[in-house]
This record gives C-alpha cells, sequence and structure tokens, in this order.
C-alpha cells in the first residue's frame, strides 16, 4: 500500500466525517434515528472489519467481519437488548491520511480521540476514552467503513475525564 495526497481533501473529509456521525447517531441511546441492522450494516463495506483493539475491547468485542455480521453484534449492545439506559459518543476532529490499495481503491485513514459517555441499565454511569482507528473506503461520493477499531484508552470518572482528555492535546 502506497500512501498519497488526499485530493479533493475537504470533500473527502466532510464525507468520511458524516458517515461516522451517522454511525455515531445510529449507536447512541436514545437515538435520534431509528437504528435496524440495515441501516448500521449499510454504512459498512461487505468485508468491513470491527476490531476490538487493545486487550479490553479484544476480551469484550473480539473481531467481527462482515458488514451484516457488524449490524448484527451492534445490536445485542442496543435496545431493547443492549446494557445501556443512554449512551453518547464524542469525537475529535480527527487525523486524516489517504491510502490507496493494490486494487486501486481509494481509502482513507482516520484516527479520532472518542468519549463514550454512558449510564448503564443498572444506573451506573461510565465514561471510556478511546482511540478510533478508521478505514474508510471512497465509493463515489460516499465512505463506507472498511476498518473500525477502537482502543480503549482510560476508564477516568469526575476530574480524570478531563485529565485523560487533556493530554491528547
Amino acid at each position: 500500500m502506497g500512501v498519497k495526497e488526499i485530493s479533493n481533501g475537504g470533500a473527502i473529509r466532510e464525507i468520511c466525517r458524516t458517515a461516522l456521525w451517522r454511525y455515531m447517531d445510529l449507536c447512541d441511546v436514545p437515538s435520534r434515528v431509528d437504528f435496524s441492522p440495515e441501516s448500521i450494516a449499510s454504512l459498512f463495506t461487505p468485508d468491513a472489519q470491527w476490531v476490538g483493539g487493545g486487550a479490553d475491547n479484544e476480551a469484550k468485542f473480539g473481531t467481527t467481519v462482515g458488514a451484516g455480521r457488524i449490524a448484527a453484534m451492534l445490536a445485542t449492545h442496543l435496545p431493547p437488548s443492549g446494557s445501556f439506559r443512554s449512551n453518547r459518543h464524542l469525537l475529535d476532529g480527527g487525523a486524516f491520511e489517504a491510502v490507496e490499495t493494490r486494487a486501486g481503491r481509494t481509502q482513507v485513514e482516520v484516527r479520532w480521540l472518542m468519549v463514550r459517555a454512558s449510564v448503564l441499565v443498572d444506573g451506573t454511569a461510565e465514561t471510556v476514552v478511546s482511540d478510533l482507528c478508521t478505514r474508510f473506503e471512497m465509493q463515489g461520493d460516499r465512505a463506507l467503513i472498511h476498518r473500525y477499531e477502537p482502543v480503549r484508552r482510560a476508564r477516568p470518572t469526575g476530574p480524570e475525564v478531563g485529565d485523560a482528555l487533556h493530554r491528547q492535546s
């Protein structure tokens, strides 16, 4: 794989952000949009990978391959059977790099800082700070998620949340 400059970078960045924001909207609880396995699967390439990165996420999530399997896995974590009473994702602006695969398809790798703030069904509040590495495959004016890999950095509470976020700057 060779790294190349992002042509039309502003538009590609916006397309990738929009795709990930749609994903986050579908995974937030309560969701601002109607979740369905089809709606989440439509955001991924057919051979996409959802990888639980790092020891904590690997043990909890493992690796799931395929848009339909990813949608089914995510559905187990969301209402009505999920563990969240409320769940919100926050992202920084992301660091972008374009990659061209051997097959000539343009993929864009983006690294984000993600904060997930949740209230679990048992009433426990949880905040998780993760590095999120995503790889999008450009298909016309759409970006589909080809790889999604959150790596947990910290599970801070109270003032530690600000400390964890400050270390990212």
